[in-house]
């Protein structure tokens, strides 16, 4: 079962929960996370980071401390701001926690070093209180909700290879985006598609936008998306070329 843990203005922490134990991916605050944990009565096991950014690693080290059986996972770049990481994971790498393989994925642009995780077959607590087994992909800050992260060290072709990995993932595949920017995004590509006159239909985008509003109003997240949905309305993810994802992406961090 995985959980959204709210964090700073916008983040989200996730707690993946396996009979008793626990792994959190993302915590920039820890205090959210001992919270849950401590409510919850469950095991710390794995603390996993996909890149360095404050607002995703900051509470590793109290988590450790406070758990200090916890193994820390994820890029090098961890070590340089001061955490000691008990396995560096690279693309490819494989690691385990409630009964499931967590494939990870080297996804660099936001980062050099960022790093995605994904599995299959896990399972999902829905607003309807069901619990269903989907593939589930830990993306950080590369792929958003309509939209895609900023590249503060990597390059256009880095991030357009980064997503392009991530479109070829199942369809289905739930994508818990780690920044509620649902709404921002869709209002930058509601504006983008009539700005450059493109002639695919905004109808879709505006009631999209109506419904999950709704959404928001109602304090529920937009989190997690899914890859098919993502191919679909992303206009990152529906670029064909570098050329033509640079563009966006340029519009984009000048809006």
């Amino acid at each position: 079962m995985i959980h959204l843990v709210p964090a700073f203005q916008d983040n989200y922490i996730f707690i993946v929960e396996a009979n008793g134990h626990a792994m959190v991916v993302d915590p920039g605050d820890a205090a959210p996370v001992l919270d849950f944990l401590a409510r919850s009565n469950l095991i710390l096991d794995l603390i996993v980071a996909t890149h360095h950014h404050p607002d995703h690693s900051g509470g590793i080290a109290d988590l450790k401390e406070h758990h200090p059986k916890s193994k820390i996972l994820g890029p090098s770049s961890l070590a340089a701001i001061g955490i000691e990481i008990d396995r560096v994971l690279h693309e490819g790498d494989f690691f385990q926690f409630g009964n499931r393989e967590w494939q990870t994925l080297y996804v660099p642009g936001h980062t050099l070093d960022h790093l995605a995780f994904f599995a299959h077959d896990v399972g999902i607590h829905s607003e309807n209180r069901n619990t269903y087994q989907a593939p589930v992909l830990f993306c950080g800050d590369v792929l958003f909700s309509f939209g895609c992260g900023r590249l503060f060290e990597g390059t256009f072709a880095q991030m357009f290879g980064s997503l392009a990995k991530l479109k070829n993932l199942p369809p289905d595949t739930r994508v818990y985006c780690a920044h509620e920017y649902t709404l921002n995004n869709l209002d930058f590509t509601i504006d983008y598609l009539r700005r450059t006159h493109d002639d695919r239909s905004i109808a879709p985008y505006l009631q999209l936008r109506e419904q999950l509003a709704e959404r928001r109003r109602h304090g529920r997240p937009t989190v997690p998306i899914t890859i098919d949905s993502e191919r679909h309305h992303n206009l990152f993810l529906r670029a064909h070329t570098v050329e033509e994802f640079t563009a966006v992406r340029t519009a984009r961090n000048g809006w």
